[in-house]
């Protein structure tokens, strides 16, 4: 009967414990499905903060008009009322984006002299710049850990698309391949880096590059010779 009694003690003892025990996993568990999800909340609210910073800046809303039209009047230069807005064609984009040592004539550079480009190419060139340093912190955040790829894709598929698409017309294509050779030339590796988790490798050279490559051979060899020289 003693042994009876001490081994129901016992049994209780261990059962109770394993009850606290479980109780304490249990506690754990929902305490580290919170904290996940408060993580995730902070994430994303950090992101959706990122992107709405990003996307309000005036700079930014013109590169992406830039992007999106082939030809619209766009306020590049602020100071400018709406009726003296600048009509800007894919051709105008084209001319501005070219590498500084490809707008300057082979005479010029004999004589030491770097020819500079217009007032609209200049403020074109500089809307991008925004724009890609944009790029460029956004890519340092994924590479951080402080959101993923695959969070910032809804905000930048369609602008990356339109970016690199092969569609036609030829003037878009050109536009592209200026526009890649561009963010090469100047260094924008974070930008180049960030594509390649959406879109693939649109370094000069690369796959999106040679597929735009075929289009103009003329162009996009011009823009090769001069990217592979500064390297």
């Amino acid at each position: 009967m003693c042994d009876f009694i001490h081994r129901f003690q016992t049994d209780a003892e261990f059962f109770l414990k394993c009850l606290v025990a479980g109780g304490a996993l249990i506690a754990f568990a929902i305490g580290l499905l919170q904290y996940r999800k408060a993580q995730l909340w902070k994430r994303k609210e950090f992101l959706g903060t990122e992107i709405k910073v990003f996307l309000a800046d005036t700079i930014v809303r013109n590169a992406l008009l830039l992007i999106d039209w082939g030809s619209r009047r766009i306020p590049l230069d602020p100071k400018l009322s709406r009726n003296r807005w600048t009509r800007v064609t894919r051709d105008m984009q084209i001319r501005a984006l070219r590498p500084h040592t490809l707008n300057t004539s082979k005479k010029a550079i004999a004589a030491g002299k770097i020819q500079k480009f217009s007032y609209i190419e200049a403020l074109i060139r500089d809307t991008y710049d925004e724009f890609l340093n944009g790029l460029e912190r956004l890519n340092a955040f994924v590479e951080s850990g402080l959101f993923s790829a695959q969070e910032l894709e809804p905000y930048v598929r369609y602008w990356f698309r339109d970016m690199t698409s092969s569609n036609e017309p030829i003037e878009d294509i050109k536009w592209r391949l200026a526009l890649l050779a561009y963010i090469q030339f100047y260094d924008f590796v974070g930008v180049q880096r960030l594509f390649k988790n959406f879109v693939g490798d649109i370094s000069v050279g690369g796959s999106t590059w040679q597929t735009l490559h075929k289009f103009d051979p003329i162009l996009a060899s011009k823009l090769e010779k001069v990217c592979n020289s500064a390297r």
